[in-house]
């Protein structure tokens, strides 16, 4: 769902027009709320399988993708 927000997006802005600027917050948005899902599910493991490796991707996600 996000991916195709996204794609649509982006072909909005390849048509041209003045809504360049509408566009790249919609990208910007919705890239965001992917990002925040993949941090949750990323916490979700470490609650569910908590071991040494969880915790390293956890940290290591969050580092990462956190800005």
């Amino acid at each position: 769902m996000i991916f195709a927000d996204i794609s649509q997006a982006a072909l909005e802005a390849r048509e041209g027009g003045g809504n360049r600027g509408r566009v790249a917050r919609q990208i910007g948005s919705h890239a965001a709320l992917g990002l925040e899902y993949f941090i949750r599910a990323t916490l979700l493991n470490l609650i569910v399988n908590p071991s040494w490796t969880a915790v390293a991707t956890t940290a290591l996600t969050i580092v990462v993708l956190s800005p």
